[in-house]
């Protein structure tokens, strides 16, 4: 797909809006967290995806008491858990 050129100005507080249909394109809706940082002359703009408080990747997240939590975490978590009040008991057994 072709990059489609938009020209935007920017309001006196810094602002610019971007368009509705390129927010559609890509997906990002109202509330979206977007970053952004400088690469020589050009402003690089993205979705944000925040990254799991123990490990940082940001795959297979869920919030878990305001917290975003992967999943490979949770399942470490549970398997050092079981280990330390049943050392012969899995993961499995002990939520069951």
């Amino acid at each position: 797909m072709k990059p489609a050129r938009m020209i935007r100005r920017l309001d006196g507080f810094g602002r610019i809006v971007l368009p509705e249909a390129l927010r559609a394109q890509l997906g990002i809706e109202e509330g979206a967290e977007l970053e952004f940082y400088s690469s020589g002359d050009a402003i690089v703009l993205s979705r944000f995806m925040r990254g799991c408080v123990f490990c940082g990747l940001p795959r297979r997240i869920i919030m878990f008491r305001g917290q975003h939590v992967c999943k490979n975490c949770i399942m470490e978590m549970l398997d050092h858990a079981a280990e330390k009040h049943s050392p012969n008991m899995s993961v499995e057994a002990s939520i069951k």
